[in-house]
């Protein structure tokens, strides 16, 4: 079977063939008609050709625009440019004159016709008129860099490019940047020069070192020491960053004082030599000390420990002491115990409390006069403070110390049995004086003959330490007679009380307390031989008489608790003086010898702060001052007498 195919089919080749065909007949007209067009341009010619610019001198990198005007001004003629040197200065298609190096160069611009102008350029640039560096100096240390900045004038030169040199590279180089770097100490000179031809020039003297010390400062220009002292010198150098900081230290009169190689300055003998610490750097920097060795005694002795100590008896108190100034040549210190026999002491300051008591312990320097003392007090109530302390005395039976302080005389006593020591002298004869008896009793008490080591009183004009107001039998127009006088166990007088008598009496049982006994006004027969029986049955050996009670069993008292008060006058009147005997415990006493004057009504409360118990006033007018040893708080004033039976004295002391 044969296929046949429709008349009206194309092939597709036979259509893409038709279509190139069509294009390119297309093209051809187009052609042909342009050809056509052309063909009717009339082209002027030019006749003559002028410029704007037939001269020119332009700077080195600078364009200029070529104008040509054409004669006739119409004329359509194609023109060309040319340059004969266009290294120097270049032309383009439109007339543009480029400037590339300095010279000269011929432009030209010509038709095709043939005719032609010209234009002579001269090609500059803007040198470099100088070159400067920021600086004209500079140090820099090895292996370290310095930068250096140039600038150059004018402004607007061409090329401002810099060329870097180094005179001498072995000792500093230099970057095509001008940075500088140190290799060897020495000099080099670094120099910047412009690159444009002009010469221009600067330098730069660089100096490489390490950094050298500019100051040197000791921590003492002069000192003075002691011929077995020593003296550390330091020294502060400047600047900081110094390369080498060694110094080399000297003395002038090494016999006088040697210096060691870290500035330790050691006396050999006295005089005075300079100490000297001198750079070592090249720098030549140095700093002097002057030292002046002498022989430097101790001026005061301090006691690093504090100046009262409270110790337990058998137990221990570590103290410490200096002898001042700190240079001393004698630092050495000995210690010492007023009372060895309360606290001992050995050589290296350690204290140890034997038995109840003070004791003044004293540090002093072995080669000069000087001392400090610290108070050691053992199983004693209180707490003095040693710059107080007026004297201090001690025995295995009794102890004792006196302070100033608050306005008072504070005695503090420590009585072994106070029963048997507390005792009384007195005339034999109760009822007078003689002028013996006062020059005994005076004698006794000036050169301390009633006991070695003792405190004590006495009453009415008597002015002797430790008063106790003992019976006197006129002592007031009230006080007629006294209740029971006894001395030493004898009773002296046991008079019958006049209905105007008041009486306070005390005395020490033999329980060792200090006992207060009131015979009050209208007191019957039965009611005085009552006290009087108690006070036998209290053991009381003396009886004393006393101005007026303060405590009693730990009770304060008032005016109208005291039978010996007589009217609130008395009781809040100032005296010139007060003293005081109160009892704190068995064995602990306190006198109060005021220091100004004070109503009786402010003392029952300071009694009571010092610690006691029972307290009695012995004197309220001055009559009696305290006296030990021949040293009194107040005027000494001798016994008296007028060898009548109105005169009783008699004085109560403490024993050993």
């Amino acid at each position: 079977m044969i296929a046949s195919t429709s008349c009206s089919e194309v092939h597709p080749v036979k259509k893409i063939l038709a279509g190139i065909l069509c294009l390119t007949l297309i093209l051809c007209s187009v052609n042909i008609a342009l050809a056509e067009q052309n063909d009717e341009i009339e082209i002027i010619a030019i006749r003559t050709i002028s410029l704007n610019k037939t001269s020119l001198t332009i700077m080195r990198g600078a364009s200029f625009a070529l104008i040509v005007r054409p004669n006739p001004i119409d004329a359509n003629e194609p023109l060309y440019y040319q340059s004969n040197a266009p290294h120097i200065a270049s032309v383009d298609e439109d007339g543009i004159i480029t400037a590339h190096n300095n010279g000269r160069a011929v432009i030209t611009v010509y038709a095709q016709s043939g005719r032609r102008a010209t234009c002579a350029v001269t090609v500059k640039q803007v040198m470099v008129t100088s070159v400067l560096l920021h600086r004209r100096t500079a140090k820099v240390e090895p292996d370290k860099s310095v930068q250096l900045i140039p600038s150059v004038r004018p402004t607007n030169a061409f090329d401002q490019r810099i060329a870097w040199r180094s005179s001498n590279p072995r000792v500093a180089m230099v970057d095509s940047n001008g940075l500088v770097t140190g290799m060897l100490e020495g000099k080099a000179t670094i120099t910047a020069m412009a690159v444009d031809g002009s010469r221009r020039t600067s330098s730069c003297v660089v100096t490489v070192s390490h950094i050298k010390v500019s100051t040197i400062r000791l921590s003492r220009t002069s000192a003075t020491i002691g011929f077995t002292g020593s003296l550390q010198l330091n020294a502060l150098i400047a600047p900081g960053d110094a390369f080498n900081t060694a110094l080399k230290w000297t003395s002038s009169k090494p016999s006088v004082a040697l210096v060691s190689a870290d500035g330790l300055v050691t006396a050999r003998k006295t005089g005075a030599a300079v100490i000297t610490a001198a750079a070592t750097d090249g720098s030549r920097k140095k700093a002097s000390c002057r030292i002046t060795v002498k022989e430097i005694r101790p001026t005061s002795v301090s006691i690093n420990t504090p100046l009262t100590v409270n110790l337990n008896q058998n137990s221990t108190y570590q103290l410490s002491a200096s002898a001042l100034p700190a240079n001393t040549d004698y630092p050495q210190i000995s210690w010492a115990s007023s009372n060895p026999e309360v606290a001992s002491v050995d050589a290296h300051g350690l204290v140890t409390a034997v038995s109840p008591g003070f004791a003044l312990i004293k540090a002093e320097s072995v080669r000069a006069k000087a001392a400090k003392t610290c108070v050691v007090m053992v199983d004693m109530p209180g707490d003095i403070d040693p710059r107080d302390i007026l004297y201090t005395a001690s025995s295995p039976t009794l102890k004792m110390a006196t302070e100033r302080k608050n306005g008072f005389f504070i005695t503090r006593l420590w009585v072994a049995n106070p029963y048997a020591q507390f005792s009384k002298f007195a005339s034999s004869d109760y009822g007078k004086v003689s002028d013996s008896i006062v020059n005994m009793l005076n004698n006794a008490l000036t050169k301390n003959q009633l006991g070695k080591k003792v405190a004590v009183g006495a009453n009415s004009d008597v002015s002797v330490l430790y008063n106790s107001s003992t019976a006197n039998k006129n002592w007031g127009t009230t006080h007629t007679c006294y209740s029971k006088i006894i001395h030493r166990g004898v009773v002296l007088r046991d008079d019958p009380i006049n209905d105007a008598s008041r009486m306070l009496i005390y005395g020490m049982t033999n329980s060792g307390e200090l006992k207060i006994y009131y015979v009050g006004e209208r007191m019957t027969v039965p009611e005085r031989e009552a006290i009087h029986a108690q006070m036998d049955r209290d053991g009381i050996k003396n009886t004393y008489g006393a101005m007026t009670a303060l405590l009693d069993d730990g009770r304060m008292l008032t005016g109208a608790d005291n039978v010996t008060y007589v009217s609130d006058n008395f009781w809040n009147q100032e005296m010139a003086v007060r003293i005081v005997l109160g009892q704190v415990d068995a064995h602990n006493f306190i006198y109060l010898t005021s220091q100004r004057t004070y109503r009786v009504n402010e003392l029952p409360a300071i009694m009571k702060d010092l610690g006691c118990k029972t307290a009695v006033l012995l004197d309220s007018g001055g009559s009696t001052t305290l006296f030990y040893k021949g040293r009194t708080d107040a005027k000494w004033r001798p016994i008296t007498g007028n060898g009548t039976r109105t005169n009783m004295w008699a004085v109560a002391y403490w024993t050993e």
